[in-house]
């Protein structure tokens, strides 16, 4: 293959006679990473196990939680965009040709992605829509994986609803709502309770089915996605000490410490991470981070027992949200003012400390706050 290239670049500079010679005219060009795979080609040769199948579909969630974060929308998720070099277990995700900048308030075509891997809210003619579209996707693709072919295979738009239908049941008003329907399907017509995805998967393992129904919902905001997605119990196996692929890898070979830590990252904080092995807190901070709504409470009560303090301005919401209560009370002395700061600080330490923030709100103090706090955890490793 390489020789090949090598002949072809040679024939591009070649002149008459054999000589050698330089073109004044000039001539942009791309140069990529040699992927020689795609999922497609992995899939239709059947060459993944449940291992292969986590470890890409990690990836694939970490590259599509990336491009969430510069609010871009790829909008052709599928096998065969989705890059893969097999033998050392990389993935990448191509060909950008449909990709858009999310933007407040704009609409899109809703005849993008395609069609197999097209999510319900655009089957249904939404025109505003975001990065969620490509979760649906993605998750057609570990469908995909699982089945050995198309999860959702319609012959047209109208079919591949039947076929969604047919598995989910019929969206609620709520689900219609949400995703922004402009000519919501006849209310007349009939309802179906759905076979669920375990009916498309018979073979599949239970925790398998049911993390892909995380996935694959009608609510584009319900749908599992960006860092939660990533830290989800179904990928445990892989960040287990020594985990390995079929062909003897490593799995802390494919997907790094920093890939990790980036996913596990407490409010900014990145917590540090030995190759191949969990440390006490990072293996805490990767069971609490699954339930964000319960992440104060727990990252409070796992600090206290490692005698660290991750109390720093990336707790600003929470220090926001005290600040203006306490403003909000309208006392109308200093005195009245400090002793309602103190009673809520009486109620958690993490009160009171973002108290004291919202009070402060110095950033210079709280950088320092943040290197002094990953200092001592280096240091009680």
């Amino acid at each position: 293959m390489r020789k090949r290239v090598q002949t072809r670049v040679n024939a591009m500079f070649s002149g008459e006679d054999g000589m050698w010679c330089i073109h004044d005219q000039i001539c942009e060009s791309f140069v990529f990473d040699f992927m020689p795979d795609t999922l497609g080609s992995l899939i239709e040769n059947n060459t993944l196990d449940l291992v292969d199948m986590k470890l890409y579909t990690w990836q694939m969630f970490n590259g599509l939680q990336y491009l969430c974060q510069l609010q871009i929308m790829h909008r052709d998720i599928k096998p065969v965009n989705i890059l893969v070099d097999h033998p050392p277990g990389l993935l990448k995700i191509g060909d950008f040709g449909s990709a858009k900048v999310v933007r407040p308030g704009m609409t899109s075509t809703p005849y993008q992605v395609t069609r197999f891997y097209r999510p319900p809210e655009l089957l249904l003619g939404s025109e505003t829509y975001n990065w969620t579209v490509d979760i649906w996707s993605a998750g057609c693709v570990l469908g995909e994986m699982i089945k050995g072919n198309v999860l959702f295979p319609g012959r047209d738009t109208k079919h591949q609803l039947k076929l969604i239908r047919r598995a989910l049941g019929s969206p609620t008003e709520a689900d219609l709502k949400s995703m922004k329907v402009p000519r919501p399907p006849d209310p007349l017509a009939e309802r179906v309770a759905g076979t669920g995805l375990a009916a498309l998967l018979p073979s599949a393992r239970p925790d398998v089915v049911y993390f892909l129904g995380k996935i694959l919902l009608y609510r584009p905001r319900a749908r599992l996605g960006g860092k939660e997605v990533l830290r989800d119990p179904f990928f445990d196996s892989l960040f287990r000490e020594g985990a390995k692929r079929a062909n003897g890898q490593l799995i802390s070979q494919c997907i790094t410490s920093s890939d990790i830590a980036e996913a596990h990252s407490i409010y900014g904080i990145h917590l540090p991470f030995r190759e191949g092995l969990y440390t006490p807190l990072f293996a805490a901070a990767h069971n609490i981070f699954r339930d964000e709504s319960k992440v104060k409470t727990k990252l409070s009560s796992i600090l206290m027992k490692t005698k660290l303090d991750f109390s720093c301005d990336d707790e600003s919401k929470e220090s926001r949200e005290v600040g203006k209560d306490v403003v909000k009370t309208k006392p109308s002395s200093k005195e009245s003012v400090e002793g309602d700061g103190k009673k809520r600080a009486r109620k958690s330490k993490i009160g009171r400390k973002s108290i004291m923030m919202a009070a402060t709100n110095k950033k210079s103090g709280a950088e320092r706050k943040k290197k002094s706090i990953l200092k001592r955890f280096k240091n009680s490793q």
